[in-house]
């Protein structure tokens, strides 16, 4: 599990049992204030991790398009793992950490591999 999934969930549930407590011991201005400030922490980590999980899939898409550009200039119909060129369909699978693009022609057979936009001359990598 990842420390910022860990960090919503240890909030939330703070934020959840506050209100418990204030129920059980009648705790009304002190409970709620809790509660208040546990319930803005929870959505500022939310909205918080929401906001850097988008950045990384932009920058993500933006370095496997770069990728693309630079070995296969004028792709076209870039779906999630298919694009169009030159007439052929071809077929691709990119791994975001190692930024390394496998590219595969329609009948599955391997057309190249790129490392950093870079194609590989052992395809083994």
């Amino acid at each position: 599990m990842e420390i910022k999934t860990a960090a919503i969930i240890f909030f939330v549930i703070i934020a959840s049992i506050v209100p418990v407590f204030t129920i059980m011991y009648d705790i009304t201005d002190i409970g709620l204030i809790l509660t208040s400030i546990c319930w803005v922490f929870c959505i500022g980590v939310i909205g918080f991790v929401t906001i850097n999980g988008i950045d990384l899939l932009e920058e993500n898409t933006k370095t496997l398009k770069i990728s693309l550009d630079k070995n296969y200039k004028g792709y076209t119909d870039l779906g999630e793992d298919t694009f169009v060129y030159e007439g052929k369909k071809y077929s691709y699978s990119y791994d975001y950490d190692k930024k390394k693009l496998t590219v595969f022609v329609e009948s599955s057979s391997l057309d190249g591999v790129y490392v950093n936009g870079e194609k590989q001359n052992n395809t083994s990598n």
